[in-house]
């Protein structure tokens, strides 16, 4: 099993966060830690599971970090996890600026076409949230904005919880508030 906790490790007041690994070790499990957030420019805070690609590296987000915007704690990162003989590596694929790309992203990563990473952020252009895309660039990725959500619309906002896609890479997920009803 896989996932991630928003506190504990090192750095941070109550830590910045973890990935961990829990292997069954009789009727028992283990845990392995695999990264250490350490807050900054590495990100703090996940809060969503982690997904896999085809050669076994992590992708995920976490909710702060990555530049000293948003009220000084950062707007949030991509991250991947690579494994090796020592353990893991971690590169920052994208640090959230803020307004103009959203900020706090609370879902996990999904994987797309020709490795185009796609997410959700909890607040975005309108404050509502957005849907993202990262699609590779060389060793980079550029970001594109694919929904900012207006709730006030009909449409829902704050997404929050996992995105799924079909055989046909239809993104589905949900939002916290809005929809028809503007509840």
């Amino acid at each position: 099993l896989y996932g991630t906790a928003g506190g504990g490790g090192h750095g941070c007041t109550r830590g910045c966060g973890i990935v961990f690994k829990l292997t069954p070790q009789g009727t028992r499990y283990v845990e392995t830690i695999l990264w250490n957030f350490r807050s900054g420019l590495d990100g703090s805070g996940p809060e969503s599971g982690v997904t896999f690609d085809a050669a076994g590296d992590l992708f995920g987000t976490t909710n702060f970090g990555g530049n000293g915007g948003c009220d000084g704690y950062g707007c949030g990162t991509v991250y991947e996890l690579t494994p090796s003989s020592s353990g893991y590596s971690e590169r920052v694929l994208w640090a959230f600026g803020g307004i103009g790309d959203g900020y706090y992203p609370l879902s996990n990563v999904v994987i797309g076409r020709h490795g185009t990473l796609y997410g959700t952020t909890w607040a975005g252009t309108v404050g509502a949230g957005n849907i993202w895309e990262l699609v590779p660039n060389g060793s980079a990725y550029a970001e594109r904005v694919l929904w900012n959500f207006t709730p006030w619309t009909g449409d829902g906002g704050d997404p929050r919880g996992d995105l799924i896609a079909d055989a046909q890479h239809r993104i589905y997920g949900m939002t916290y508030i809005g929809g028809a009803d503007g509840v």
